[in-house]
């Protein structure tokens, strides 16, 4: 059983394990080879590795990239879809990143391009995952979220835990957005839990992309706007410290 009264416990410590950017276009979509100049006339010291070009034709599925090009060190990767573009960073060994300065220079990008060959961005996305090494994950998580008897009945033996929410709101006057989590225990293959991953998926609503047009300052807007979402994820979700019972 757990020991009672609860232990006051300190925030885990997150890192930035991925963050993508995705912009969906409308009109005819995107000429591949034309952005591809473009990246490399423009962030070519940037993306400076192996340029990978598919053959797509036109009724292949829109979920195929036709160009995908990164950074020499794999940190940084575009890849370029006939109504899409996806801006993705990686954490690769001690690799580090500013998220709102990450996120900043994205949709500089995601305007840039869209402005540059005339397709409109109907549709923004973020996804941002966080990762801290915690022991026994699954009981921390559970005695964040659970309710003490549940902690103390059916739940005492967990291993593994999952917490998804979807939820809508404005990101701005006029935008609404699906703001989805997921924050889990994650192992290695063949390992106990020893990780707590948190995923967050801040995206504008499918249903508007036939009437939404955004300009370069309400790329940017959302962009500045969801970082602020990214930034508050943390203390809402995992407070600086928090009174848990803890399985030791």
């Amino acid at each position: 059983m757990m020991p009672d009264p609860a232990t006051e416990v300190a925030r885990p410590e997150f890192k930035l394990k991925r963050v993508l950017a995705s912009a969906f276009l409308a009109g005819e979509g995107l000429d591949s080879q034309k952005v591809l100049r473009q990246v490399l006339e423009d962030w070519g010291g940037i993306y400076d590795g192996e340029v990978i070009s598919l053959p797509v034709p036109p009724a292949a599925s829109s979920d195929i990239p036709s160009i995908v090009l990164s950074s020499r060190n794999g940190v940084l990767r575009v890849e370029l879809f006939r109504l899409r573009v996806n801006l993705s960073w990686f954490a690769r060994d001690e690799s580090e990143a500013n998220l709102a300065e990450l996120l900043r220079t994205f949709a500089d990008r995601i305007a840039a391009i869209a402005e540059k060959n005339a397709a409109p961005v109907n549709r923004l996305g973020i996804v941002v995952e966080r990762v801290a090494g915690l022991k026994d994950p699954g009981y921390v998580l559970a005695s964040y979220f659970c309710r003490t008897e549940l902690l103390k009945g059916p739940l005492n033996n967990l291993k593994g835990f999952e917490l998804h929410v979807h939820t809508v709101s404005a990101i701005l006057p006029d935008v609404q957005i699906n703001n989805w989590t997921r924050i889990k225990a994650s192992k290695e293959a063949g390992t106990e839990y020893e990780y707590v991953l948190a995923i967050q998926d801040i995206n504008t609503l499918a249903e508007e992309r036939e009437t939404r047009r955004f300009s370069r300052d309400q790329v940017v807007s959302f962009f500045a706007a969801a970082t602020k979402e990214f930034d508050g994820f943390l203390e809402l979700y995992f407070p600086h410290k928090t009174q848990v019972r803890l399985n030791l």
